[in-house]
């Protein structure tokens, strides 16, 4: 099974001048139930200048294994902004990582989040913090001073699954564990890119996989320890689908993907096999089932989301076939798709996609990053 997770930030880095981050969560292998490997067959236009269907090489960058613990499963992805605070162990083009399964490769039984500096001439993984629990989606804030993790739990059904607030050192606030029935089997998270003091203020954004429901997190006193993360307000602003059970099996709400423009956070809607938008996501609430931008054929169970930061399309991993696809806000159609691991899918075996997130490089190419859970890898995928 896998997982990815939803962020936005604005990145600048020795290696890529401009980075959109989305981090996505996806699920397992196990959650793929009996979808094939068929190739799409819906028609498609010519590739669109800064559109996937201009790239064509996919290059690793490096393994997600942690080197400790030997945990693997990469699920959520997000790359660090160039407004990120650089006294912490993190600097802007970093990307971190999460682990689901452990050196064993049990089902959400992982504890690391691994941080791999792209810039470096041989990248690798770096112990980032191993006090998680089964982390599936990561989230920053707008300077990278905290990094949210939305935990499954260790238990298989899910249970006592939570979300933590660490800093850009790798430690958990005073007041990071936030506790609550409502984050049981947290799967996916967002972040609506705000500041201290803005309009409308900063706020997360959680899906639980067991139920459902997309929550908002807003609200976090400050303390002579930091902030309140634990005192957060937790209100719903939709129910999506889910279904199966245990970590190996769980399907429901994972990628997210925020535009501040209209203040619309996308979720991926696996079980039902859409993509859905939630308008006015940092003051809506409710139990709705979201607006449908796209359902059906060529998705076969969505996953990650991502924003391409040169058409505003928005980018969706699959994992029902491996193939990410590229879909117009505008016109609601998939616009461009590209095969990212050649592996069949066939009975929820073989699936491979999950964290996703974009970048422009020093020439204002489209960058797309993923990792890849049959091989335990962070790779990008350029011209």
């Amino acid at each position: 099974m896998k997982p990815l997770l939803c962020t936005t930030g604005l990145l600048r880095s020795p290696r890529y001048s401009l980075i959109v981050a989305i981090t996505l969560v996806g699920l397992g292998t196990a959650a793929c139930g009996g979808y094939g490997g068929n190739v799409p067959t819906y028609s498609k236009t010519p590739a669109v200048p800064g559109s996937i269907g201009t790239l064509n090489t996919i290059k690793p960058v490096a393994s997600t294994v942690d080197s400790v613990n030997g945990d693997q499963n990469p699920y959520g992805l997000v790359v660090v902004p160039s407004s990120a605070a650089t006294s912490g162990r993190l600097l802007p083009g970093d990307l971190l990582v999460s682990n689901f399964n452990n050196r064993a490769n049990v089902q959400g039984q992982g504890t690391t989040l691994e941080r791999v500096r792209p810039s470096d001439s041989n990248p690798m993984p770096v112990t980032f913090f191993s006090g998680a629990a089964a982390p599936v989606a990561l989230v920053l804030n707008a300077n990278a001073t905290s990094i949210w993790i939305a935990n499954y739990g260790l238990a298989n059904d899910g249970s006592h699954g939570n979300v933590q607030v660490t800093n850009n050192q790798g430690n958990l606030f005073t007041f990071g564990n936030i506790n609550d029935t409502r984050l049981w089997g947290s799967w996916g998270q967002g972040f609506n890119g705000q500041t201290v003091g803005a309009t409308p203020p900063p706020v997360f954004f959680d899906a639980n996989v067991l139920t459902g429901a997309v929550y908002r997190l807003q609200g976090f006193p400050s303390t002579t320890s930091g902030p309140n993360f634990a005192a957060a307000t937790i209100t719903q602003i939709a129910t999506l689908g889910h279904m199966g059970t245990g970590a190996a099996g769980v399907v429901g709400p994972q990628g997210m993907a925020y535009v501040a423009s209209n203040d619309t956070l996308y979720v991926a809607d696996p079980a039902n096999n859409r993509i859905v938008a939630i308008p006015g996501a940092s003051t809506a609430s409710g139990t709705g089932a979201g607006v449908t931008l796209y359902a059906g054929s060529p998705l076969k169970q969505p996953a990650g989301l991502a924003i391409n930061p040169i058409t505003g399309n928005l980018l969706v991993v699959d994992q029902g076939d491996n193939y990410l696809y590229e879909i117009s806000l505008v016109t609601q159609q998939v616009v461009a798709s590209k095969l990212l691991d050649t592996t069949p899918v066939a009975n929820g075996v073989g699936g491979a996609l999950f964290g996703l997130a974009t970048a422009l490089d020093a020439s204002n190419h489209l960058v797309v990053y993923f990792v890849n859970d049959n091989t335990n890898t962070v790779n990008e995928l350029v011209q």
